[in-house]
C-alpha cells in the first residue's frame, strides 16, 4: 500500500476516535476530539501532497481518498447531530448527495473509467470541514472547563443570530449543488448504474 494510501486508510481508522471523544461527557476528552479531527484532516492536504509530489496517484487512491474524507466528515456531522448543532435534513442532504458520488465512484472504477474530482467538488470538501470546526469550536467553548467570559458571550451571540446553522445551510446547498454537477457530468455512468441495478433487483419474468 503506498503511503497515500495508507494515511487515507489513517484517516478512517481516526474517525471512531474521534466520534468516542466528541460524544464522551467528560470535558477533557472532548478537548482531544478537536485535535484528533484536526489530525485527522491534516492527512487529508498530506496524502494530497505526497501523491503529487512522489507521482504515487493511483485509480485505487482516486477512489480510497475521498471515500475516506466522506466517512471522516458524514460521522463528523453526524455527532455534531446527536450534539444538536446540525439539524437532521442538513445530515440526510448531505449524506445521500456523498453515498450516491461514492457508488458512482466505485462504478466507475469497476467499469476502468474512473470519474475525476471535480475542482468544485474539492471546495466543498473544504466548505464542510470548516463548518464542523466552527461547530467544534463552538461547544468547546461551552464545555464546563470554559467557564464564562469572552467565549460564554460569542457562543451566546452564535446562538442568538443562527450563525451555524447559516453556515451550515449555505454548505448543504453547496453539497446537494455539487451532487448535480457530478451527475450530470457523469450520466453516463449513472444509466449504466441504473441499467445494473434494475436487473440486479427487478426480475425480468
Amino acid at each position: 500500500m503506498t503511503k497515500p494510501n495508507q494515511l487515507s486508510t489513517l484517516r478512517i481508522l481516526l474517525t471512531p476516535l474521534f466520534v468516542t471523544t466528541f460524544l464522551s461527557d467528560r470535558a477533557g476528552l472532548q478537548y482531544v476530539s478537536f485535535g484528533v479531527f484536526f489530525f485527522a484532516s491534516l492527512t487529508d492536504w498530506y496524502d494530497g501532497y505526497i501523491a503529487r509530489r512522489s507521482n504515487a496517484v493511483s485509480t485505487w487512491g482516486k477512489f480510497l481518498d475521498p471515500l475516506a474524507d466522506k466517512v471522516l466528515i458524514l460521522s463528523a456531522l453526524f455527532a455534531l447531530y446527536v450534539r444538536g448543532y446540525v439539524r437532521g435534513w442538513m445530515l440526510f442532504i448531505i449524506a445521500a448527495r456523498d453515498v450516491l458520488v461514492t457508488g458512482l465512484r466505485f462504478y466507475a472504477m469497476l467499469a476502468g473509467r474512473p470519474m475525476q474530482t471535480l475542482p468544485i467538488a474539492k471546495w466543498k470538501t473544504v466548505s464542510q470541514v470548516v463548518a464542523i470546526y466552527i461547530a467544534l469550536a463552538l461547544h468547546l467553548a461551552k464545555t464546563p472547563a470554559r467557564g464564562e467570559g469572552l467565549a460564554a458571550r460569542a457562543v451566546s451571540w452564535a446562538q442568538e443570530v443562527g450563525f451555524l446553522d447559516k453556515i451550515m445551510a449555505v454548505v448543504t446547498f453547496y453539497t446537494l449543488a455539487t451532487g448535480i454537477i457530478y451527475v450530470v457530468e457523469n450520466r453516463g455512468h449513472v444509466r449504466g448504474l441504473a441499467v445494473r441495478f434494475f436487473r440486479v433487483f427487478v426480475p425480468l419474468n
